[in-house]
Formats: C-alpha cells, sequence, structure tokens
C-alpha cells in the first residue's frame, strides 16, 4: 500500500485490501481516513507509525499485529518521495509455530518440575500442591483443584487447590494421611453457594486401575474453550501425580515394615 501525506490510497494490492478487509477500488484513490474512519480509533499503532514516518522520513515496524483479519502482521513504513509506503507480510505461521514451540518447552520446564519435586519429597500434599500452582500458571486459569472420590467418583475430600488473588479459597480439609487412599469428608463452614465457574476441565487421577481424584482446572471470569493439547497436559500431570501417590503409599508401606521388625 502506497499512502500519500494527505492518506490517500496510490497504490493497494489484494493482499493489502484482504488485510484491511476491503478491496483495492473500494480504497485506491480515496483518503483511507475517509473510506475508512474508524482505523485511527481501532489500530492506533498503525495510525501513529504512518504520523511518525512522514513526519521524521525514517522506516518504522510494527510486528505481531492485526488489522480487520485474523493473520499476523509484519508492517513495515518505510518513506517514498513525499509518501509512505506500507509492506504488509502475513506471519501467522511462523507466529503459530515459535508459539507452539515455547508451549511445549513451557510443559515439558512443568512436567520436570512436578517429576523433581516427586523425586525430592516423600510429602504428598506438598506435590499435590505444586501441582496446582504449576498448572494454574501454565494454563492461565482461574482456579486448579485436586480432590479425592470414593467408589463412586463423588468428590469427598479437597485435596489441594490454587487459585487467583480475585477468588476466595474454598476452605481446605485435613491433609492427606501418608499412605491414605480415601479420606472421610470433612464438615465444612456456613458459607453462601459459590457461583459456578464459567467453565471448566477435569481429567481422573488413577491408582490401582480405580479411581483415586480428580484433577481440575476452572475459568471463572470468562467462558473458555480447552484445546486437546491442554487437555493432554493435565493427563500427563495426572500421571506424574498417580506415580506421587504410588511412591507415598510405598514409602508407608516400607515403615510400618520397618517399624515392625525393631
Amino acid at each position: 500500500m502506497i499512502l500519500t501525506p494527505e492518506a490517500e490510497v496510490t497504490y493497494l494490492n489484494n493482499l493489502g485490501a484482504e488485510f484491511l478487509g476491503t478491496t483495492p477500488a473500494s480504497l485506491q484513490g480515496h483518503c483511507l481516513w475517509d473510506v475508512m474512519p474508524q482505523i485511527p480509533q481501532d489500530f492506533p499503532e498503525f495510525y501513529d507509525t504512518y504520523q511518525r514516518v512522514l513526519a521524521d522520513r525514517f522506516p518504522l515496524t510494527l510486528d505481531d499485529y492485526q488489522l480487520y483479519s485474523p493473520q499476523m502482521l509484519h508492517l513495515r513504513f518505510v518513506p517514498w518521495d513525499s509518501q509512505v509506503l506500507v509492506y504488509c507480510r502475513d506471519i501467522t505461521i511462523q507466529k503459530q509455530a515459535q508459539m507452539e514451540l515455547q508451549y511445549y518447552s513451557t510443559r515439558d520446564e512443568l512436567l520436570v518440575a512436578i517429576d523433581q519435586r516427586i523425586h525430592q519429597s516423600l510429602n504428598l500434599n506438598e506435590i499435590l500442591q505444586t501441582a496446582v500452582e504449576e498448572i494454574r500458571q501454565f494454563l492461565d486459569a482461574d482456579r486448579a483443584l485436586i480432590y479425592s472420590v470414593n467408589a463412586k467418583a463423588e468428590p469427598i475430600e479437597l485435596l489441594a487447590q490454587s487459585c487467583a488473588d480475585n477468588l476466595r479459597i474454598i476452605p481446605t480439609l485435613n491433609p492427606i494421611p501418608e499412605g491414605t487412599t480415601a479420606i472421610a469428608p470433612s464438615p465444612e463452614p456456613d458459607l453462601p453457594p459459590p457461583i459456578p465457574p464459567k467453565s471448566c476441565v477435569s481429567v481422573p487421577i488413577f491408582q490401582n486401575q480405580q479411581r483415586w481424584g480428580v484433577l481440575t482446572v476452572q475459568q471463572w471470569d470468562d467462558s473458555r474453550e480447552w484445546h486437546m493439547v491442554e487437555i493432554h497436559v493435565l493427563e500427563e500431570l495426572a500421571n506424574r501425580i498417580a506415580a506421587a501417590i504410588q511412591q507415598s503409599q510405598l514409602h508407608s508401606r516400607v515403615r510400618v515394615i520397618a517399624s515392625n521388625l525393631v
């Protein structure tokens, strides 16, 4: 796209028009701000960068930018005679690849952190608390919870939770006795009924092929579509938690055997 000092469009190709959500014929020969007066308000960085290049006669760049299309753009504003050339390049695929790489790198760091905590600590409560804190931060969620369940897969005990600062903490009940696989429910204080979250996703935690508990992540302020890669991370974390439970139970049995031998 080429713009005069009065923002008249002297050239616009089809791809540039697509990014603006229009056609070349509707803009060519017209002032961009007259035809699309919403641009300075909707995209102030675009407007300000054009004005700066026009005044300073020095090229500037906008990266990771979106106009009226879903594509991520690399925009290069270059002074040319008295006009400004705006080069638009679609970098959506590159950005998606970068984001995916960053996502999986962060996921691996999360799982390694949980594995390290499992190997460093025999305290199951600490491991579960680390798990909910790490997964909530990783998924940028409002709350993460781990419940134990009974034989009917009904929640019977809140074991660990992490929540955003603006959310009320659900009362934490009794800690897990070492080697325990099911805990009797404790009475909760009188509280107003909680408002349900806008969206949540849960994965089971198994022990000896039986459902031992549930890992739940919730979004309260806004609805959210949970992606399969996020669910896979939760499943991976649930497997780590299952290993931690097994390790805790094994340690408890060893201690019992050792005490009986004394």
